[in-house]
């Protein structure tokens, strides 16, 4: 960014923390893919102004299994969506030169079903992994679990890569759908407009749908 220090007009003593979130279900291979480089590019983006922001991304896949039964036991997979994503997200990587970033993967289980963890760049990448059978089924109520999760939980728990605790007044989410394609410039409008609004309690860029058709018309 050119101007890092307007970023962080509000004393809180450290630089602006971003929570990238991004709810999928059914999105297509060339949504994800989309999606998934606009990502990298923040990523990568950040690394180039470390003192500009820092940043997160988190993703939550709803209904994210399915079940399988061999030699009469029942248990659960990742489906073909998630599949999908993946190998979305390994192909990004190795076309960047980055497909070391791909062996830091590790899988966990979690109250709300199981989660997938990278770091890339240094950055960390989360594939949140909701089960339908813990938490209701929805693109909303994975809304409703990022909100809760961060601004309850996370934020009065956390700290940035400098040590500081993180503050609400100074930590942004970035909402994102899963077939959404920008450029860190886009971010750096939204970002400055809330930072110079502090009343603001949320900020849209200008959305324009691509391709052809009745639709888009």
């Amino acid at each position: 960014m050119k101007e890092a220090k307007k970023l962080n007009s509000d004393n809180s003593g450290h630089s602006p923390y971003i929570f990238i979130c991004v709810p999928l279900w059914h999105e297509e291979e060339i949504e994800m893919e989309l999606m998934m480089r606009s990502l990298y590019r923040m990523i990568e983006h950040q690394k180039k102004n470390p003192e500009s922001y820092e940043l997160e991304v988190h993703v939550f896949f709803d209904t994210p299994f399915e079940t399988r039964f061999e030699d009469n036991d029942e248990f659960k997979i990742t489906n073909d969506w998630v599949n999908c994503f993946i190998n979305v997200l390994q192909k990004v990587l190795e076309q960047n030169g980055k497909a070391d970033c791909w062996k830091t993967g590790q899988v966990f289980p979690t109250p709300y079903g199981g989660k997938i963890f990278f770091d890339i760049l240094g950055t960390e990448f989360t594939i949140h992994l909701k089960d339908p059978e813990k938490v209701k089924r929805g693109k909303r109520w994975s809304q409703i679990m990022y909100m809760y999760y961060l601004c309850d939980w996370k934020l009065g728990r956390m700290t940035n890569s400098k040590g500081q605790n993180l503050t609400k007044e100074n930590s942004f989410i970035l909402a994102l759908d899963g077939d959404v394609d920008f450029f860190p410039i886009d971010f750096e409008l939204v970002l400055a407009r809330m930072n110079a609004t502090p009343d603001a309690g949320a900020c849209c860029n200008q959305i324009s749908p691509n391709g052809s058709g009745p639709l888009v018309w």
